[in-house]
Parts: structure tokens; C-alpha cells; sequence
């Protein structure tokens, strides 16, 4: 198995990228994909926003519903009659 050095460029931006890659599997392959480091970087970031957004927005939708759960609970239980002491 022979490590290669190839020159590529990023699939995002263009920019020239050297991607280590091994001779098995590849020689008869287009390799596609290979991004460089600030594309990586810049889309990991944007799906970590997009990630904390749909986080968010779940659980702003369940304390919606608990509220609602909580209200009706309040609102069908019936007065308990109090217990009065004897003496």
C-alpha cells in the first residue's frame, strides 16, 4: 500500500488542497469532496447554528405544551373539602 500526496482543489471554494490519500481503491477513482480547512470549518459552523435554532425551537415548543398540559391539569381538579380537627 503506497501513501500518495495528491493536488486537489476544494470542492467549495477551488482553492488548491494537498489531500494524503492510499493507492488501494483510488488509482481508477475520481476522488470528489475533499474540502479545504476554512470551508470545513465555516460549514461545520453553520450547522451547529442550525442545530442550537431546531434545539431551541423544540424546547420552546415543549414548555409551550407543558404550560398547556399544567393549565388544564389546574383547571379540571376539583376543591378537595378540608379536613377540620376535632377536639
Amino acid at each position: 500500500m503506497e501513501i500518495i500526496d495528491k493536488k486537489m482543489n476544494c470542492s467549495i471554494c477551488g482553492k488548491e488542497i494537498i489531500v494524503t490519500v492510499t493507492s488501494i481503491g483510488v488509482t481508477h477513482q475520481m476522488i470528489e469532496g475533499f474540502v479545504c480547512e476554512d470551508c470545513y470549518r465555516e460549514r461545520l459552523k453553520e450547522l451547529r447554528e442550525k442545530v442550537e435554532d431546531e434545539k431551541f425551537e423544540r424546547i420552546k415548543e415543549f414548555m409551550k405544551s407543558d404550560k398547556e398540559t399544567l393549565k388544564r391539569e389546574v383547571e379540571t381538579k376539583e376543591p378537595t373539602p378540608e379536613v377540620q380537627g376535632q377536639c
